[in-house]
């Protein structure tokens, strides 16, 4: 058995584009969305969102969005960091369909896995 001690090292916030509708697919829809930059802070690491990277989301008709994201994060002294994000959010029983109106929620939560590499 292992004991844990979680340390909040960083958190990062990013700005997406308007997303990029590819359209209809069996179950869903498939939308891109593409980073424009965001920040890094935190207390061990600070930096900044590369404007490259982004969403390629999937969401079900279900309200359920399937995520597939990469972004470039550059900290302290030009280090970059390499971040991996997959998992699901939960736009709610008619996230779909008020999506498919244009009307993009200000926030979801997540349930994710995320790969960092440097």
């Amino acid at each position: 058995m292992f004991d844990y001690e979680l340390e909040h090292i960083f958190s990062y916030t990013v700005t997406l584009a308007e997303p990029e509708v590819v359209g209809p697919v069996p179950g869903g829809v498939r939308a891109n969305l593409y980073a424009t930059g965001g920040e890094v802070t935190g207390p061990k690491l600070t930096g900044r969102v590369r404007p490259v990277g982004g969403d390629w989301l999937t969401l079900r008709t279900d309200g359920v969005s399937v995520l597939d994201v990469r972004n470039t994060l550059e900290v302290g002294e030009g280090a970059i960091v390499d971040v991996a994000l997959t998992g699901v959010g939960d736009l709610g029983a008619d996230g779909y369909e008020r999506f498919m109106r244009g009307e993009l929620p200000q926030t979801v939560a997540l349930r994710v896995s995320t790969r960092f590499q440097s």
